[in-house]
């Protein structure tokens, strides 16, 4: 694959991971999640999370470039599950704009949150 990148995300990456989250959970979940949680899903609200987590490094999130267009993510946090300590982490989300499924990409970005 030519010219691919994967760099943390900083806040100023925070429009892009909106909208790859935001058009990732309206494609991926039509039909299995009520069509009223969709819509409530924006650009602009995920935006804002991503601003606010990035700041407030709560989490790590790992952006996907391909030929200089930001076109997924992988975000990091601490485990939540009970039985384990706090030695393990979580990879919490993967994702890509929809175009960009089916292509390998997000088997190179578990790898690399791995």
């Amino acid at each position: 694959m030519d010219r691919l990148l994967i760099r943390w995300a900083s806040p100023e990456d925070a429009e892009d991971l909106g909208v790859i989250h935001a058009l990732g959970w309206k494609i991926a979940y039509k039909g299995i999640i009520p069509d009223e949680v969709l819509d409530n899903i924006t650009v602009e609200k995920r935006m804002k999370y991503f601003e606010k987590a990035l700041k407030d490094k709560k989490e790590e999130t790992g952006v996907l470039i391909v030929e200089d267009k930001k076109i997924g993510f992988l975000t990091l946090g601490i485990n939540r599950d009970e039985d384990l300590d706090s030695n393990y982490g979580e990879i919490w989300g993967v994702y890509l704009l929809p175009e960009y499924w089916g292509m390998g990409f997000g088997r190179i970005l578990m790898n690399w949150g791995i």
